[in-house]
């Protein structure tokens, strides 16, 4: 039964992988893996439950090693964020975080069926979320 439940673990990350494989191609890479996120929970809560709300085998001490464990995609999301907004790696890492928090929020959201966003609210909420992040990691108001 634990090999089932392994197997049926990997099947779901390949398909979630394939879905921001695809996104990564898309002209906003980053928004685009976002949405892509939301939108695997809200397609298959129960798939999105099991890869992204259960507990890790793996203990974590800083939320820093959360993602490159959890996102099979980590290395290749820090070189689109680089690409596409010229960040150093620290920056995009730190970028990528915080918007992942705030992403996994909005899809524990919708996978919970709590609230289904429309796409267009998504765009316009992960946007003035982005836009406000990038200000502050170039040097927005520090009091």
């Amino acid at each position: 039964m634990e090999e089932l439940s392994k197997a049926i673990v990997i099947a779901a990350e390949e398909t979630f992988v394939r879905q921001v494989e695809i996104a990564l191609r898309e002209e906003k890479a980053f928004r685009a893996v976002g949405i892509a996120y939301i939108r695997f929970a809200a397609e298959e809560p129960q798939l999105f439950q099991l890869i992204f709300m259960n507990d890790s085998e793996r203990a974590i001490h800083q939320f820093s090693e959360f993602l490159p464990i959890k996102d099979y995609s980590y290395e290749k999301m820090i070189l689109s964020i680089q690409e596409e907004y010229g960040l150093s790696r620290q920056l995009s890492e730190q970028l990528y975080q915080h918007l992942f928090i705030y992403s996994h929020g909005i899809a524990s959201m919708t996978a919970a069926g709590i609230y289904r966003f429309s796409p267009a609210e998504l765009t316009a909420m992960l946007t003035q979320v982005f836009t406000a992040l990038i200000k502050e990691l170039l040097g927005g108001n520090h009091d």
